[in-house]
């Protein structure tokens, strides 16, 4: 629950708890994703089965080994 002070790379002001700073950096790279997997659908281009859902699908109609 320690607040920490810092300066974002922009010069700005921030502040954060130790907790909202470990969860941040453990999601930071889900919004740059999304973003990124939006420009194909943007552009016409049906987007491949990459999430963890259609993994999981195909995983589970496979036949075992």
């Amino acid at each position: 629950d320690e607040t920490i002070d810092f300066t974002f790379p922009n010069g700005s002001p921030g502040r954060m708890t130790r907790g909202d700073m470990l969860l941040h950096v453990a999601t930071h790279g889900t919004y740059h994703r999304g973003n990124i997997g939006i420009l194909p659908q943007k552009n016409g281009v049906e987007p491949n089965a990459d999430r963890l859902t259609d993994f999981l699908m195909s995983e589970r109609t496979l036949e075992p080994a």
